[in-house]
């Protein structure tokens, strides 16, 4: 269980993504909640399910047992990811013959939910298990639990701001990034009880991206661009001169 915090476009939700791809082979292959459309309370019926009788009642929840599970299934039959390789970890936790499946959920944005996701998740990160609208039992003790939030980018980027990030000759960039990720756990204590952010295994604090990463990130980029051309039905060549690289790093 893990909570990652920071202002948007970090890299929070990519990193749940690459974690998907690894663990079962697909980048999509995560159960994603955007918290969003759960800021009024009537809308949790989604996720749980409607009790017998109600409208709704038929439609399968969005955390069904069946539902969270299905990326791992899917993952041994088309035979990808670190599940499916025979000597690894994870085959050994989880063998196919197993009735457990590893899953991973991702609640994104989380201070914008009502406060009743909040109380579910107290109970979800507790126990390991949630009861759906028809009394069925849905056991996430096997699942990696990621939430996201942008609580507290507004005082990283004031913090930033008041230093006047590359141009402090006194400060260096480990000091700054320490001053910045208590900024903003000083923030989150604001917005989320006590209780709630110590039911974390983790809290992960993501730091502004800087012109060096931004460049990584461009090259790796880059390469996905090149390795799609030579699937092409005709292959071309696409060179990146430095200046279109900085232009790129500008935007």
């Amino acid at each position: 269980t893990m909570m990652f915090m920071g202002p948007t476009g970090v890299g929070k939700t990519e990193t749940v993504r690459a974690l998907a791809e690894t663990i079962f082979g697909n980048k999509r292959a995560f159960t994603r909640v955007n918290c969003q459309e759960y800021s009024a309370h009537y809308n949790i019926s989604k996720l749980l399910g409607s009790p017998p009788g109600y409208v709704g009642g038929e439609i399968r929840p969005l955390l069904s047992q069946e539902n969270i599970d299905r990326h791992h299934r899917k993952a041994l039959e088309n035979q990808s990811g670190m599940v499916s390789e025979s000597d690894s970890k994870l085959n050994r936790l989880f063998p196919p013959e197993s009735e457990k499946h590893l899953s991973i959920l991702l609640f994104d944005e989380i201070e914008k939910a009502h406060p009743k996701l909040w109380n579910l998740l107290l109970g979800m990160l507790e126990d390991g298990t949630v009861v759906l609208g028809n009394n069925e039992e849905v056991d996430f003790r096997q699942a990696i639990i990621i939430l996201t939030t942008n609580v507290g980018s507004e005082a990283m980027g004031a913090h930033l701001a008041q230093n006047n990030i590359g141009f402090s000759a006194g400060t260096t960039d480990e000091k700054m990034d320490r001053d910045v990720e208590e900024a903003a756990l000083r923030e989150a204590k604001k917005v989320f009880p006590f209780e709630f952010l110590n039911r974390f295994d983790d809290i992960i604090t993501y730091q502004t991206l800087k012109e060096q990463h931004l460049y990584s990130i461009l090259d790796i980029l880059i390469n996905q661009v090149h390795h799609r051309s030579l699937l092409c039905a005709e292959p071309f060549l696409l060179e990146i001169t430095q200046d279109a690289k900085r232009n790129l790093v500008q935007l």
